[in-house]
Parts: structure tokens; C-alpha cells; sequence
């Protein structure tokens, strides 16, 4: 595939990947962008606008994203582009009406929104009339009809978002989805899908398309939808008659390498001792629980969050105060190989899933002296992750998974490092947002730098059972019901 005719992107492609994509983009008036992470969906998304505006005069694009890569958009639209855009959002309502009607009443092509603004302001966004909606990390926002929080209101937050985000989509010539994982949940395909193309692909019943597509099985703990083994083919092609995406192979001689490595950490006597007085609590615990029917997959990952809580060097008492262990040998081990990446000049970013154990590894990091930026599910500044990515004095990112690892980028900006290391002190039980924290730092099309990717695995403990999860690719609930709950206790 060529670059459309007469089009020429104000920088050249990195790759025949890139060229293709494009290519893809504009000779389908809705198309899926199914590129891995930093390998070039902003960049492709933004010429295929691009060749849409010289082209098919197209006057209004409407970018939905999270709000931490709002300032990137708008950035990125300007350097590949030529265009500015106006950033929808702002926290006071009577400033955010200002900016729609400001958006829709000037020559600004791009306007830039979250998606959590959308249902809010949406008699709003609906005068805009966009010819352009792209929905960036679609597989993370465009939600299926019966996922989600409840709000205060009783309704599912994410139900919201995806009706919102469907309806403003229903207005626009023209749609993209930006995803590096589009089946994070494969009952989401069809919200993404009716989002994309306005049901032509699986229809407009959600219903009925996961019942032609899914059967329902019951696996004891939980009941889960499976896809049909004689409707894989079938769904795979329609889906990939509107979605582009490419082989490792056929784009990693255009990026640099990530290595993998675990640290291995034995725990002293003491520590089994402690150990194994919490495995048969929580052991006791469930067979009371089975025996009053009360069991279900929820329990148990509650359980095994306490397992995770004390690799890590804490525990909760019963009056859910915590508690500190007088050894930590992760912990220690977690410092020891920080220090070890700053004396070779290079940058660490540390992945928890408990604020607690941020506050652990952040308390011994400042002892050191060692200046470190933060960014958890409470950090109020969305954007201070760009501190950790330009400064030249700080080199270590302290980051909870869930809160930090969408959407951000965290490679260093005008750096000779030879590698940027991505420290996992805990996982959390899905595999999606492991693999976008890993995606933060890898490296990106026009990169020098690789990627090191470290885990910390207590020996004889959850770490294993989590990680032998992770390198077979399994959901951890599935991975339960396989193996036995008594095999994870």
C-alpha cells in the first residue's frame, strides 16, 4: 500500500507499517488503529485527519481520550498537522461550556475531550456536528452495555460513557478507534463496533450478537461467556475488515528491543512461619465459606490480595490497620537494584498496586536522597508524570498500575540512556493493565533506548502463582478455576 496521492505527511512514516496504516485509514471511512503501544496510532490517526481535511472538508474532529494525554494530542496535532486545538475540559462547568461554544463557534478543526466529559456536556457536544470522532484507548472506555461502577445516581458510570461516546460517534462522517488491545474483554467488541460503524458489522442488539457469537458457561465461582469455536473465524474477519494491525516482526526492526528478567527473593524462616499461619487462616476461611455457598471469584482475589500484601512487606490486622514487618526483603531488593540503574546513569519506573507500598518504597527512596516523581489514584495532577519524563535530576517514576499506567508516556525525552527499566514490585490480577504500565516505557519509533522489564517474585508465594499467570498469557480467574482454588492458597 501507498500513501494517498498528492498527500504528503509534514514527517515522513517510520516503516511500511505506518504507510499502510494510513493507507488503511483513508480508503475506509471508519477504521480501527490497532497498533502496539508508541508505535505510531496519535501519529497515523492525525494524517488520515489530516488527508480528511485537505480532501473530504472535513471543518470539526472531536478527540476522546484520557485526560492525562489530552496535552499530548494536543501537542502531536500541532507537530504533525500544522493545526492548533482547543482542549475541551476544565473543572468548573461555566469555563467548559465556554470552551464547546468557543470550539464550535471559531475555525478550530480539533477539539480534545475525556471521555468523562462527554455525558455531562452532551447537549453540547452534539452542536459541535463533527465529521471526525476518534476514540483513543477504545478497548479501556467504550464499555459493554452491562459493565461498569454505579455512580451515585445507581446508573453504571461506564454505560454512560459508552452511550455518549456511541451517539456523538452516530453524528460524524467518519470514525477511528485507537486500541492497542482491542479484545480486552471480548464482549466488548460489539460496543467498540457500534461505536465504529453504527452497527452495520454485528448489528445494534447487543443481545443478540453475543448470543450468535457466545455460549455461557458456568465455572463453578463465576459464570463466564466463551466465544464459540465455529464463529472464531467468522468474527475475526469482520473484525479485521475494518481494524488494521501487524506482527511484532513486521515492525520491530523500526524499534528498539525489550528484554525480560526476574529478580528471585527468598524469604528467611521466619518469614515462612508467618506465611504459612496466613495461608491456613485464609484456607480455613474458604472452606467456610464453600460450605455456606457464599464462595465466589470476588472472595478469593480479596483473599489473595492479603497473600500479595505481605510479599510486600505488610500485613492488616482485623481491625484493617496495618501493619509493618520487621523484614522486607523485596523492598530491599527493589532499592538495591534502583541504585544500581542510577550509578549507570539510567531511569527506573516502579509499578505497585498498593498506595501502601508506594509510601514504603517512596519513605526509603527519600532517606536516600533520592528524588523521585509520584503518581497514584489521588494525584491530582494528571500531567506530572512529564516532570519525571524532561527532567534531568530525577530518575525514578513511582507509579500505582491502575492509575498510571493508561495512556501516559514515560520514556526520557532527549536522553542517551541505553535502557529505560520498568520495575514490577506487584501485579495486579488482569493482564491488560500490566501490559499498558509495560507499554509506558517501551521503546517508541524514533527511539535509541530499550526496554528492561523486571519482576520481583518472592519464591514459594502469590508473586509465582500471579506471574506463571502472566507468561501464559491467562486471565488469573481463569487460571484459578484450571488449577484449583487449593492450588493458589
Amino acid at each position: 500500500m501507498k500513501l494517498p496521492k498528492g498527500f504528503t505527511p509534514l514527517y515522513d512514516p517510520y516503516g511500511q507499517f505506518q504507510i499502510d496504516t494510513i493507507g488503511f485509514g483513508v480508503i475506509k471511512n471508519d477504521a480501527g488503529l490497532l497498533l502496539p503501544v508508541g508505535k505510531g496510532k496519535t501519529y497515523t490517526a492525525i494524517n488520515i485527519c489530516k488527508w480528511r481535511i485537505e480532501n473530504s472538508e472535513v471543518k470539526k474532529i472531536i478527540i476522546l481520550c484520557p485526560i492525562s494525554v489530552m496535552e499530548k494530542w494536543k501537542d502531536e496535532i500541532l507537530r504533525f498537522s500544522g493545526h492548533t486545538s482547543i482542549i475541551l475540559h476544565n473543572p468548573a462547568r461555566k469555563k467548559r461550556i465556554k470552551l464547546l461554544n468557543k470550539f464550535k463557534n471559531t475555525n478550530i478543526i480539533y477539539g480534545i475531550t475525556n471521555y468523562e466529559g462527554l455525558f455531562p456536556y452532551f447537549d453540547y457536544f452534539k452542536k459541535i456536528k463533527p465529521d471526525i470522532v476518534v476514540a483513543d484507548e477504545s478497548s479501556r472506555y467504550i464499555k459493554n452495555i452491562i459493565s461498569g461502577t454505579r455512580d451515585f445516581s445507581g446508573r453504571m458510570k461506564s454505560v454512560k460513557r459508552s452511550e455518549a461516546t456511541i451517539l456523538l460517534g452516530d453524528m460524524a462522517k467518519y470514525r477511528l478507534i485507537l486500541t492497542a488491545n482491542l479484545i480486552n474483554k471480548p464482549n466488548d467488541i460489539w460496543t467498540q463496533f457500534r461505536f465504529l460503524d453504527k452497527g452495520k458489522t454485528f448489528g445494534d442488539n447487543y443481545w443478540a450478537w453475543r448470543n450468535h457469537y457466545f455460549e455461557q458457561r458456568d465455572l463453578g465461582l463465576y459464570k463466564k461467556w466463551i466465544l464459540k469455536e465455529d464463529k472464531i473465524s467468522k468474527l475475526r474477519d469482520k473484525i479485521y475488515s475494518l481494524c488494521i494491525t501487524f506482527d511484532r516482526k513486521d515492525i520491530e526492526s523500526n524499534i528498539p528491543e525489550t528484554i525480560y528478567q526476574v529478580i528471585p527473593i527468598t524469604m528467611s524462616d521466619s518469614l515462612k512461619k508467618l506465611y504459612e499461619k496466613i495461608r491456613v487462616k485464609v484456607k480455613s476461611e474458604i472452606e467456610t465459606e464453600q460450605g455456606k455457598a457464599i464462595l465466589n471469584i470476588q472472595h478469593i482475589f480479596t483473599k489473595l490480595i492479603r497473600y500479595q500484601q505481605f510479599t510486600s512487606g505488610f500485613i492488616k490486622d482485623e481491625d484493617n490497620k496495618i501493619k509493618d514487618l520487621k523484614e522486607r526483603p523485596k523492598l530491599n531488593a527493589i532499592i538495591e537494584e534502583v541504585e544500581s540503574i542510577l550509578d549507570s546513569q539510567e531511569a527506573a519506573i516502579i509499578w505497585c498496586r498498593f498506595r501502601y507500598t508506594m509510601k514504603i518504597i517512596g519513605n526509603t527512596l527519600k532517606k536516600k536522597g533520592i528524588n523521585y516523581t509520584e503518581m497514584h489514584g489521588g494525584t491530582k495532577d494528571k500531567n506530572i508524570w512529564k516532570k519525571f519524563q524532561k527532567s534531568k535530576t530525577s530518575n525514578v517514576f513511582l507509579g500505582q498500575i491502575v492509575a498510571g499506567g493508561i495512556g501516559i508516556e514515560l520514556f526520557k525525552l532527549d536522553s542517551d540512556i541505553e535502557y529505560m527499566h520498568v520495575l514490577f514490585a506487584e501485579n495486579v490480577f488482569g493482564l491488560d493493565p500490566r501490559n499498558q504500565a509495560t507499554g509506558r516505557a517501551e521503546g517508541r519509533i524514533g527511539q535509541s533506548a530499550g526496554c528492561r522489564v523486571v519482576d520481583f517474585i518472592v519464591k514459594n508465594s502469590i508473586d509465582e502463582k500471579i506471574y506463571n499467570s502472566i507468561l501464559k498469557d491467562e486471565e488469573i480467574a481463569d487460571s484459578i478455576m484450571k488449577d484449583g482454588i487449593t492450588s493458589w492458597l
